[in-house]
């Protein structure tokens, strides 16, 4: 499991964890954040619970890394993830992000992928990161 807590000015970004699922449906249901995504949309607790455990418990036991819950500080609300995933078909790590769209717009994706970045760089063997975009 990883033990990677990353703070910035606005938010603290730390490893989901069992009792995020409320959280992660919010964001993982909604169709405007996962419009771009090439994901399904998760639409029950079980299928939230099931994206922690499945998915990012893990990756973090298996890769050391994953992504991270993003918590924002002012409201203590659990707005998205954002980190890096290892993919083993293509022997990569990319860069990837979702959070609810009212805090879309200010900021958030660029001061956490900084962070991100410069902690995944430090920290991990990697001599790159792939992002991967869809047009609309």
């Amino acid at each position: 499991m990883t033990n990677t807590f990353i703070e910035t000015e606005r938010l603290v970004l730390r490893p989901f964890k069992m009792g995020d699922e409320e959280a992660v449906l919010r964001f993982s249901s909604h169709p405007e954040v996962q419009r771009l995504t090439g994901d399904r949309l998760r639409t029950t607790i079980k299928e939230a619970k099931d994206l922690i455990t499945d998915v990012w418990l893990k990756d973090y036991d298996k890769y050391g890394y994953g992504r991270l819950a993003v918590i924002d500080k002012a409201s203590q609300e659990l707005i998205g993830f954002n980190g890096i995933k290892y993919h083993p078909h293509m022997k990569e790590t990319d860069l990837g992000y979702r959070f609810l769209p009212k805090f879309l717009g200010k900021g958030i994706a660029t001061e956490s992928s900084k962070a991100i970045i410069a902690h995944a760089f430090e920290n991990f063997s990697l001599t790159k990161i792939l992002g991967f975009t869809m047009l609309e």
